[in-house]
Order: C-alpha cells, then structure tokens, then sequence
C-alpha cells in the first residue's frame, strides 16, 4: 500500500536513507497522485517534495527541491535544484561534484575488473565505468557487479557502449547506468561522407533515432536505470557533420537530438557529456549546450572530461584547464580526467 501522506522532520545524514526507502515510490511532478513536504535541516533549511504513484505492481521516488525564498532576518536566499538519483550516490542539485573512472581491464577478465574496480573506488571514485562490447561483456559485467557487491561494495556501475544499440538495451537491465554515443547509437560508424539530407529525409533519419532510442528509455524506466548522453568530438556521425561541419554548433546538435527524446517520453534520469581532446573546444561546446539546454527549458547534470588527455603533467594540464574553466562556471556535477595511466590514478 502506499502511504497517502508522509511528514516528519528529518535530518541532512538521514536523507539518503529515507531516500532510498522510498525509491520505489516514485513519479514526475505533473503526474503526482500524492505529494509530500520533508523538511531537512542542515546548514540552512530547506524543503523537499517527494512524489509518489502507484504504477501497476512497481512505484519508484523522484525527490525535487523546488524553487523557495528563505527569509532569515532581512536577508533571502532563493534556492532551486533538481535530485538525480543514481542508486545510493546522488548527482547534481547541491551535491558534490562526483569522482569517476573507467577499468581498463578486459570486461570478461572478470576477476581482474573486480580488482581494479575495488582500487578505482578505494581511491576516491563514486563511478566505474567499464567498456561494454556486446552481450558477453554485459553478462560479464553482471558477475563483476554480483562480484563487488559479495565484498559489500555498492557503488554504480557504468556501461560504456558503442555502436550497438541492443547491447545498451541489455546492459540497461545489468547495472545501474548506461552511456551511449549519440554519434554511433543508430547511425552508422564515421566513413567522413558528405551526405546531402532534403529537410524531409534529415526529418526521417531523427524519426528513426527516436522510434530506437524509445527502446532503451522503455527498459531504462522499468529498471530504474540512470543514462549517460556522452558525445564526443572525434565521433560525430557523418548524418551530424554534413549539415552542422565538424563545430561545436553540430557536436551540441548531436546531444540535443537525443535529449529531446527524452523530453518527451518524460525521462529525466539522464546526465550529459560533450567531451573532445582539444580543452579549447570541449569548453565551448559545453558553455554552448548549457545555452542550448536553457534556451529549451532544460536541467540535466553535466560530466566533464577532456577525452585522451594523455599522461604525466601534460594530461594534467590540458584537464585542468578544460574541467577547471567550467568548474569555474558553476558547471559540471561530476569529472573524470582521462589519463593513460592506472585508472586508479586518473579520476
């Protein structure tokens, strides 16, 4: 049964735990059948509002920090922040910036990426990310999970797929989030083809994404599974570089097609990335999204990362200064720096 009501005061340590008690509640703001106000004391108080709906058997929660003055003597501060939740480690609103990494152990070397995962995690990260290839590394991602979890560690994993789009469907039912290329999800891999698109057929080729990518949002609700948009610059599909040319114009473009989907269909466990080996262009490529995003009415979180930054202070460097100008920004909600070194010294 669900409750119809729930209020109490809690506090900023307990949050998480009420949380996930109540994942399983859960429904957008404009569908809610019951809403309740938790007032959360910290630093400065606030309110939350937790939504719930029965939805067949299965409920699920989505937690909202909606926009609020609050007066303290003469002075107002106005809070406003969206929760994403990704099981036990929350990313974006006013949490902290998340550390991430990536195995790079073969995803069937099951035993060897349980390792690396465990020393990616003792260092600092919040986030594994693990290549996934096909369906043999998504059943071998399910015993890494299994495997990490038999150690008492429960820390999201993240798919990494490319070019097959009914891998991303299956690793969706694994763990706990997916990362898709916008650049080889349904279009074919880069042959660097000029194609010429009438407005009707450049309209079918984004019809054909949607109908696909419907796919994937359809599991990823029914598995409660967060989605990383991840596009990189060396990746653009031809479809993309043929209308937009190789700017940052056409690597946003990239992003938005898919977040628009995502829109619609009323999704919003989504994080976004624009990354490139070039800080100069990755810099400007996000600052234009978060354009693009707010001109659309948008709030999703940001990954930031200089993708094959290189090794030793160089790919320092370039990372410092891609992640550190958008930081700088107030932009990003989680990092990895991207090193050709031991994962667990390059979050």
């Amino acid at each position: 049964m669900l409750p119809t009501q729930v209020n109490g005061t809690i506090n900023r340590v307990n949050l998480l735990t009420i949380t996930v008690r109540l994942y399983t509640y859960f429904i957008e703001a404009h569908q809610s059948h019951h809403i309740a106000n938790l007032h959360v004391l910290g630093s400065s108080d606030y309110s939350l509002v937790i939504h719930f709906v029965q939805v067949t058997s299965q409920c699920r929660i989505k937690v909202e920090i909606p926009p609020r003055v609050i007066i303290e003597g003469q002075k107002l501060e106005v809070i406003h922040a969206i929760t994403e939740i990704i099981i036990l480690t929350p990313l974006g609103s006013n949490h902290p910036v998340r550390l991430q990494s990536m195995n790079t152990t073969s995803t069937d070397d099951v035993e060897g990426s349980i390792a690396q995962a465990g020393r990616i995690i003792s260092a600092g990260a919040d986030y594994v990310r693990l290549t996934t290839q096909g369906l043999r590394e998504v059943e071998s991602l399910g015993r890494i999970r299994d495997g990490l979890r038999a150690q008492g560690i429960r820390t999201p994993l993240v798919a990494d797929v490319h070019f097959n789009p009914n891998v991303a469907d299956e690793a969706a039912k694994t763990v706990e989030a997916v990362r898709i290329n916008p650049g080889n999800y349904v279009d074919p891999a880069r042959q660097f083809r000029h194609i010429e698109y009438t407005d009707d057929e450049y309209r079918s080729e984004l019809e054909r994404l949607e109908e696909r990518f419907n796919r994937l949002l359809d599991i990823c609700k029914s598995h409660r599974t967060a989605l990383r948009i991840g596009v990189n610059h060396g990746s653009l599909s031809d479809r993309i570089m043929s209308r937009y040319g190789d700017t940052p114009a056409g690597i946003v473009e990239s992003c938005m097609e898919f977040l628009r989907v995502c829109v619609r269909r009323g999704f919003s466990d989504v994080v976004v990335s624009i990354k490139a080996s070039n800080p100069v262009v990755m810099v400007q490529s996000v600052r234009l999204l978060v354009k693009a995003m707010d001109a659309e009415g948008m709030q999703f979180p940001l990954h930031l990362g200089v993708t094959e930054a290189g090794a030793g202070e160089d790919g320092r460097i370039k990372s410092a200064l891609g992640i550190g100008a958008l930081l700088s920004d107030g932009l990003g909600d989680t990092v990895r720096v991207s090193l050709s070194e031991a994962p667990d010294r390059s979050q």
